[in-house]
């Protein structure tokens, strides 16, 4: 399934660069972005526990994973045009159904 979606659900924009004062495409200035359906959901694991090496606590990691719900995160280039933009939700021990 993963890869029938990744060949047919991923966007796929042929990008140009053009010079400046002749608006033509430079040499070798064509290139491909690609990019999720805005509407993707990703689900992923955060299991935290002490590390004595480092002495961080498991609660200061979970305050980091909340601090970090509070604002849209921006993963990957294009940050200047809005791609990347997500949103982190927190389920704790026994919330998920």
């Amino acid at each position: 399934v993963f890869n029938f979606l990744t060949e047919t659900a991923t966007e796929v924009v042929a990008r140009i660069k053009l010079q400046d004062e002749t608006k033509t495409v430079e040499q070798g200035a064509l290139w491909y972005e690609e990019s999720l359906p805005a509407e993707t959901i990703l689900q992923g694991l955060a299991v935290t526990s002490p590390i004595k090496k480092f002495e961080l606590e498991t609660q200061l990691v979970h305050t980091v994973l909340e601090k970090a719900t509070a604002r849209p995160l921006q993963f990957g280039g294009k940050a200047s045009v809005g791609r990347g933009l997500c949103r982190l939700i927190l389920v704790g021990e026994g919330e998920a159904e």
